[in-house]
Protein backbone atom coordinates (compact mmCIF):
# COMPACT_ATOMS: atom_id res chain seq x y z
CA UNK A 1 0.00 0.00 0.00
CA UNK A 2 1.38 3.41 -0.94
CA UNK A 3 1.68 6.21 1.61
CA UNK A 4 -1.10 8.13 -0.20
CA UNK A 5 -3.42 5.11 -0.16
CA UNK A 6 -2.58 4.48 3.50
CA UNK A 7 -3.33 8.13 4.32
CA UNK A 8 -6.69 7.88 2.52
CA UNK A 9 -7.48 4.68 4.44
CA UNK A 10 -6.79 6.35 7.81
CA UNK A 11 -8.87 9.37 6.73
CA UNK A 12 -11.84 7.10 5.96
CA UNK A 13 -11.39 5.28 9.28
CA UNK A 14 -11.46 8.59 11.17
CA UNK A 15 -14.57 9.66 9.23
CA UNK A 16 -16.34 6.48 10.35
CA UNK A 17 -15.26 7.15 13.94
CA UNK A 18 -16.48 10.77 13.76
CA UNK A 19 -19.86 9.95 12.19
CA UNK A 20 -20.47 7.35 14.92
CA UNK A 21 -19.42 9.96 17.50
CA UNK A 22 -21.84 12.44 15.92
CA UNK A 23 -24.65 9.87 16.01
CA UNK A 24 -23.97 9.16 19.69
CA UNK A 25 -24.26 12.88 20.52
CA UNK A 26 -27.23 13.71 18.25
CA UNK A 27 -30.23 11.98 19.83
CA UNK A 28 -32.38 13.00 16.82
CA UNK A 29 -30.12 11.41 14.23
CA UNK A 30 -32.37 9.45 11.83
CA UNK A 31 -32.45 5.69 12.14
CA UNK A 32 -31.41 3.77 9.07
CA UNK A 33 -28.59 1.99 7.29
CA UNK A 34 -25.44 4.12 7.10
CA UNK A 35 -22.75 3.18 4.62
CA UNK A 36 -19.47 4.73 3.51
CA UNK A 37 -19.26 6.35 0.11
CA UNK A 38 -17.30 8.96 -1.85
CA UNK A 39 -18.79 12.38 -2.67
CA UNK A 40 -20.56 12.43 -0.26
CA UNK A 41 -18.73 10.54 2.48
CA UNK A 42 -21.79 8.66 3.76
CA UNK A 43 -25.19 7.53 2.51
CA UNK A 44 -28.00 7.06 5.01
CA UNK A 45 -31.02 5.04 3.89
CA UNK A 46 -33.85 5.89 6.28
CA UNK A 47 -36.47 4.15 4.10
CA UNK A 48 -36.56 2.59 0.59
CA UNK A 49 -37.45 5.99 -0.88
CA UNK A 50 -35.43 8.31 1.35
CA UNK A 51 -31.66 8.64 1.07
CA UNK A 52 -29.58 11.28 2.85
CA UNK A 53 -26.05 12.10 1.73
CA UNK A 54 -23.68 13.27 4.48
CA UNK A 55 -20.40 15.04 3.77
CA UNK A 56 -17.79 15.56 6.50
CA UNK A 57 -15.20 18.31 6.47
CA UNK A 58 -12.86 19.76 9.05
CA UNK A 59 -12.58 23.36 10.21
CA UNK A 60 -8.86 23.94 9.84
CA UNK A 61 -6.72 27.05 9.72
CA UNK A 62 -3.82 27.74 7.36
CA UNK A 63 -0.27 28.55 8.49
CA UNK A 64 -1.22 32.23 8.19
CA UNK A 65 -3.12 31.92 11.47
CA UNK A 66 -0.52 29.89 13.35
CA UNK A 67 2.84 31.29 12.20
CA UNK A 68 3.24 33.66 15.13
CA UNK A 69 3.18 30.71 17.55
CA UNK A 70 5.35 28.40 15.46
CA UNK A 71 7.84 27.64 18.24
CA UNK A 72 5.20 26.84 20.86
CA UNK A 73 3.30 24.76 18.28
CA UNK A 74 6.40 22.62 17.76
CA UNK A 75 6.73 22.12 21.52
CA UNK A 76 3.07 21.09 21.75
CA UNK A 77 3.56 18.54 18.96
CA UNK A 78 6.61 17.13 20.74
CA UNK A 79 4.63 16.78 23.98
CA UNK A 80 1.81 14.92 22.21
CA UNK A 81 4.18 12.63 20.28
CA UNK A 82 6.00 11.77 23.51
CA UNK A 83 2.67 11.21 25.33
CA UNK A 84 1.63 8.74 22.64
CA UNK A 85 4.95 6.89 22.92
CA UNK A 86 4.61 6.67 26.71
CA UNK A 87 1.01 5.46 26.46
CA UNK A 88 1.93 2.80 23.91
CA UNK A 89 4.62 1.36 26.20
CA UNK A 90 1.80 -0.30 28.13
CA UNK A 91 -1.09 -0.38 25.63
CA UNK A 92 -1.64 -1.52 22.04
CA UNK A 93 -5.01 0.26 21.80
CA UNK A 94 -5.44 2.34 18.64
CA UNK A 95 -6.80 5.74 19.63
CA UNK A 96 -7.78 9.03 18.03
CA UNK A 97 -6.59 11.68 20.49
CA UNK A 98 -6.78 15.48 20.44
CA UNK A 99 -4.91 17.42 23.13
CA UNK A 100 -6.05 21.00 23.73
CA UNK A 101 -3.48 23.32 25.30
CA UNK A 102 -4.43 26.29 27.48
CA UNK A 103 -3.85 29.76 26.04
CA UNK A 104 -3.40 31.12 29.56
CA UNK A 105 -0.38 29.04 30.52
CA UNK A 106 2.99 29.19 28.80
CA UNK A 107 4.76 25.85 28.46
CA UNK A 108 8.08 25.75 30.30
CA UNK A 109 10.61 23.69 28.35
CA UNK A 110 11.79 21.81 31.45
CA UNK A 111 8.23 20.55 31.98
CA UNK A 112 7.79 18.97 28.54
CA UNK A 113 8.50 15.40 29.62
CA UNK A 114 6.39 15.62 32.77
CA UNK A 115 3.49 17.08 30.72
CA UNK A 116 3.78 14.19 28.25
CA UNK A 117 3.66 11.73 31.15
CA UNK A 118 0.62 13.46 32.67
CA UNK A 119 -1.24 13.38 29.33
CA UNK A 120 -0.35 9.71 28.78
CA UNK A 121 -1.53 8.82 32.30
CA UNK A 122 -4.78 10.79 31.88
CA UNK A 123 -5.55 8.88 28.68
CA UNK A 124 -4.57 5.55 30.25
CA UNK A 125 -6.80 6.16 33.25
CA UNK A 126 -9.76 7.27 31.11
CA UNK A 127 -9.73 4.29 28.74
CA UNK A 128 -9.06 1.69 31.44
CA UNK A 129 -12.76 1.14 32.20
CA UNK A 130 -13.94 1.19 28.57
CA UNK A 131 -14.85 -1.73 26.33
CA UNK A 132 -11.88 -1.46 23.99
CA UNK A 133 -13.44 -3.72 21.35
CA UNK A 134 -16.12 -1.22 20.37
CA UNK A 135 -16.54 2.50 19.67
CA UNK A 136 -16.28 4.88 22.60
CA UNK A 137 -15.46 8.56 23.05
CA UNK A 138 -14.33 10.53 26.09
CA UNK A 139 -13.94 14.29 26.54
CA UNK A 140 -11.83 15.01 29.61
CA UNK A 141 -11.63 18.57 30.91
CA UNK A 142 -10.98 18.01 34.64
CA UNK A 143 -8.04 16.61 36.63
CA UNK A 144 -5.57 17.86 34.03
CA UNK A 145 -2.38 19.94 34.39
CA UNK A 146 -2.88 23.71 34.09
CA UNK A 147 -1.23 23.74 30.64
CA UNK A 148 -3.87 21.34 29.24
CA UNK A 149 -7.53 22.35 29.09
CA UNK A 150 -8.98 19.27 27.42
CA UNK A 151 -8.30 15.85 25.93
CA UNK A 152 -10.59 14.14 23.43
CA UNK A 153 -10.03 10.43 22.96
CA UNK A 154 -11.95 7.82 21.00
CA UNK A 155 -11.51 4.44 19.41
CA UNK A 156 -13.39 2.39 16.84
CA UNK A 157 -13.03 -1.20 15.60
CA UNK A 158 -12.12 0.13 12.11
CA UNK A 159 -9.09 2.07 13.41
CA UNK A 160 -5.88 0.29 12.33
CA UNK A 161 -3.43 2.79 13.82
CA UNK A 162 -3.38 5.59 16.36
CA UNK A 163 -3.68 9.28 15.51
CA UNK A 164 -2.61 11.73 18.24
CA UNK A 165 -2.81 15.44 17.43
CA UNK A 166 -2.61 18.91 18.96
CA UNK A 167 -6.13 20.35 18.93
CA UNK A 168 -6.70 23.65 17.14
CA UNK A 169 -7.41 26.44 19.62
CA UNK A 170 -10.50 28.65 19.11
CA UNK A 171 -9.84 31.50 16.69
CA UNK A 172 -11.25 35.00 16.53
CA UNK A 173 -14.86 35.32 15.45
CA UNK A 174 -14.21 36.79 12.00
CA UNK A 175 -11.54 34.16 11.21
CA UNK A 176 -13.87 31.32 12.13
CA UNK A 177 -16.83 32.75 10.18
CA UNK A 178 -14.67 33.38 7.10
CA UNK A 179 -13.28 29.85 7.14
CA UNK A 180 -16.74 28.27 7.61
CA UNK A 181 -18.09 30.26 4.67
CA UNK A 182 -15.16 29.12 2.53
CA UNK A 183 -15.71 25.47 3.49
CA UNK A 184 -19.44 25.64 2.71
CA UNK A 185 -18.79 27.29 -0.67
CA UNK A 186 -16.16 24.67 -1.53
CA UNK A 187 -18.50 21.80 -0.67
CA UNK A 188 -21.47 23.38 -2.47
CA UNK A 189 -19.43 23.21 -5.68
CA UNK A 190 -19.78 19.42 -5.40
CA UNK A 191 -23.56 19.35 -4.94
CA UNK A 192 -24.20 18.22 -8.53
CA UNK A 193 -21.75 15.36 -8.01
CA UNK A 194 -23.60 14.33 -4.85
CA UNK A 195 -26.95 14.42 -6.66
CA UNK A 196 -25.81 11.65 -9.01
CA UNK A 197 -26.49 9.36 -6.03
CA UNK A 198 -30.24 10.23 -6.24
CA UNK A 199 -30.33 11.84 -2.82
CA UNK A 200 -33.39 13.31 -1.12
CA UNK A 201 -31.23 15.49 1.15
CA UNK A 202 -27.60 16.58 1.48
CA UNK A 203 -26.11 17.33 4.89
CA UNK A 204 -22.77 18.89 5.74
CA UNK A 205 -21.02 18.26 9.06
CA UNK A 206 -18.10 20.60 9.82
CA UNK A 207 -15.96 19.25 12.65
CA UNK A 208 -13.99 21.61 14.86
CA UNK A 209 -11.51 20.68 17.57
CA UNK A 210 -12.83 23.42 19.82
CA UNK A 211 -15.10 26.43 19.30
CA UNK A 212 -15.30 29.66 21.24
CA UNK A 213 -18.41 29.76 23.46
CA UNK A 214 -19.09 33.39 22.53
CA UNK A 215 -19.43 32.51 18.85
CA UNK A 216 -22.32 30.09 19.06
CA UNK A 217 -25.25 32.51 19.14
CA UNK A 218 -24.02 34.42 16.09
CA UNK A 219 -23.02 31.60 13.76
CA UNK A 220 -26.18 31.37 11.65
CA UNK A 221 -26.63 35.11 11.19
CA UNK A 222 -23.01 35.84 10.33
CA UNK A 223 -22.51 32.85 8.05
CA UNK A 224 -25.68 33.24 6.02
CA UNK A 225 -26.05 37.00 5.73
CA UNK A 226 -24.47 36.99 2.28
CA UNK A 227 -27.57 35.67 0.50
CA UNK A 228 -26.11 32.37 -0.63
CA UNK A 229 -28.39 29.63 -1.88
CA UNK A 230 -28.15 27.15 1.01
CA UNK A 231 -27.83 24.12 -1.25
CA UNK A 232 -27.39 21.81 1.73
CA UNK A 233 -30.58 20.97 3.58
CA UNK A 234 -28.75 20.85 6.92
CA UNK A 235 -25.36 22.11 8.07
CA UNK A 236 -23.89 21.26 11.47
CA UNK A 237 -20.87 22.41 13.43
CA UNK A 238 -19.51 19.62 15.60
CA UNK A 239 -17.23 20.58 18.52
CA UNK A 240 -15.18 17.43 19.19
CA UNK A 241 -13.75 18.41 22.58
CA UNK A 242 -17.11 19.47 24.00
CA UNK A 243 -19.22 16.78 22.30
CA UNK A 244 -21.49 19.60 21.15
CA UNK A 245 -23.48 19.99 17.93
CA UNK A 246 -24.61 23.39 16.63
CA UNK A 247 -27.05 23.28 13.72
CA UNK A 248 -26.42 26.40 11.65
CA UNK A 249 -28.83 25.58 8.83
Amino acid sequence: MTMEADSHSIKKQLEILIIDYFRSVDKNFPKGKLKTSESPDFLLDTSPKNKIGIELTRLYFDDFYTGENELSDDIKKEIVICARELFELSSSLNLFVKVSFSKQRKIIQDKQLSLSALVANAVKKSVKTQNTGSFFSICQISNLPDEIDGIFMATHPVLTESVWEVADSPKKNYETILKIRQLIAKKEEKIQLYQKKWLNQCWLIITADRLNNKQKETFHHLIFNSGNSHQFQKIFLFDLLKAQIIQIL
